[in-house]
């Protein structure tokens, strides 16, 4: 089973609120060497809903922490950081600065994709290649900001 096997089978886990086999899977793929992003959402995700015995609050922080150092361009994972440092760890400065990175992320990745539609212009009428400028120009305005 690779690790992509394993992220599904870890979120069916979640999905069947088996939180603890969860946890224990992902605890057996970081022992492995494979602590993506991914994953560690994955385990955060788990560790908040499990009972608590298995882990802490600490150890989900550190896993959305870890998250944002291994995927850094990752809006879903400064997103994730940013609910838990709000929400549960009570720190809303902390929190804002995270949203303000999900949101950088979030942006550059708009600008990205409508880079991308903007390259495919010949296939577009005139009303949507305007509409595409104007969704570029507001993305601009937020990521500038």
């Amino acid at each position: 089973m690779n690790h992509h096997d394993r992220l599904t089978a870890i979120r069916t886990e979640i999905a069947s609120r088996n939180y603890e086999n969860a946890l224990q899977m992902g605890r057996s793929e970081l022992e492995r060497g494979c602590g993506s992003s991914d994953l560690l959402l994955l385990m955060a995700t788990a560790g908040q809903l499990a009972d608590g015995s298995s882990c802490s609050l600490d150890d989900v922080r550190g896993w959305l922490e870890q998250a944002t150092i291994t995927s850094p361009e990752s809006a879903e994972a400064w997103l994730e950081l940013g609910h838990f440092l709000d929400a549960v760890a009570d720190e809303p400065q902390l929190a804002a600065s995270a949203f303000e990175r999900a949101l950088e992320k979030s942006v550059a990745s708009l600008v990205a994709t409508l880079d991308g539609l903007g390259s495919t212009a010949p296939s577009h009428d005139e009303a949507m290649q305007r509409r595409l400028s104007e969704l570029r120009q507001v993305a601009l305005t937020l990521l500038s900001s």
